[in-house]
């Protein structure tokens, strides 16, 4: 048996012809014999399989940095502890591994993960291909001035790259794109990253036209970045991405009251706050259905600025690319 077993070969022991160290002859492996049939002998087990076996545990231990020694009954133990600490990185890291660096976490270099890394936050996550070449097109640019049915590349910094076509003229074009005066060319198919190329390559470029594989032909029509995006299934009260966004506003309350009495007085700051009328600068306190009134502020109902926007803790997306 090819390995670390003993090949059979006839020797004689006493004027007596045996086969040592007597493996099975089918199995090629040590045997116990026949306890009922004398002449089938169990096998010898001759010490050059005990100095292999004890060789190969102390060249086990002594890679991993630890001193073999012939008292110590958990040396194997810790040999294997000791290397997977030290091989975790390379086990677990290899090239295209993706770690994800939360708010107090290390980055791959500090964590010590082997080889080279790259940060992914907005690289393609997702293509859309579509089987006809891509019409010409511009970059879109701040303060541009485009034609009715001009194409755009349209893309701000953590977003997706995505075609799109005027629906009018436009001119002095704002930073952000109007959806409103735009429609998206999307009418191809959205193909995950791993499908079409490997995590170490660069993206795609729009336009870009896909050789080999399912998708052999197609064009690139839209880069798909997940960073900045908060996911959320189709449908539901949620628009999508490219439909704006609301922005912060006061809803004032208004309607119409009987001036009634000369005089106020206001209490609290909140939300909601209390009026106590007078009549010629004498409380009411006899009428206690006039005195007493609530008024809301509208203005601290809906918050305005920053107090009324998301907030998300961000964090970051590495690959290793060697």
């Amino acid at each position: 048996m090819a390995g670390m077993y003993s090949e059979n070969r006839e020797v004689e022991i006493f004027g007596e012809k045996i086969m040592y160290p007597g493996l099975d002859p089918v199995t090629k492996k040590f045997t116990d014999g026949d306890f009922f049939d004398p002449l089938v002998k169990p096998s010898y087990i001759p010490a050059e399989s005990f100095n292999l076996i004890l060789d190969n545990l102390e060249n086990l231990i002594s890679s991993t940095g630890l001193q073999p020694n012939n008292t110590d009954q958990d040396q194997i133990k810790k040999a294997m502890d000791k290397f997977l600490v030290d091989n975790t990185p390379a086990l677990f890291y290899p090239i295209g591994s993706r770690y994800e660096q939360y708010p107090n976490d290390p980055d791959p270099f500090t964590k010590g993960l082997p080889g080279q890394w790259e940060l992914w936050n907005h690289r393609a996550e997702m293509y859309q291909l579509r089987q006809a070449a891509l019409p010409a097109y511009a970059i879109y640019a701040t303060g541009g001035n485009y034609a009715a049915n001009a194409h755009v590349v349209y893309h701000l910094e953590g977003d997706s790259w995505e075609v799109w076509r005027a629906n009018v003229v436009i001119t002095n074009a704002p930073m952000q794109l109007n959806p409103v005066q735009w429609t998206k060319l999307d009418d191809g198919v959205i193909v995950e990253r791993v499908y079409l190329q490997e995590w170490i390559d660069d993206d795609f470029e729009i336009g870009h036209q896909i050789q080999g594989g399912d998708y052999d032909g197609y064009y690139v029509c839209e880069i798909i970045t997940l960073g900045g995006k908060y996911m959320s299934y189709s449908g539901g009260n949620r628009p999508r991405i490219d439909q704006g966004t609301q922005g912060d506003a006061i809803r004032n309350i208004t309607g119409v009251g009987r001036d009634m009495f000369v005089g106020t007085e206001f209490q609290g700051t909140g939300a909601i706050y209390t009026v106590t009328y007078y009549n010629s600068g004498v409380q009411l306190a006899s009428h206690p259905w006039y005195v007493l009134a609530m008024g809301i502020d509208a203005s601290r109902v809906v918050p305005t600025a920053t107090d009324n926007r998301v907030r998300g803790l961000g964090y970051d997306c590495w690959r290793r690319v060697a």
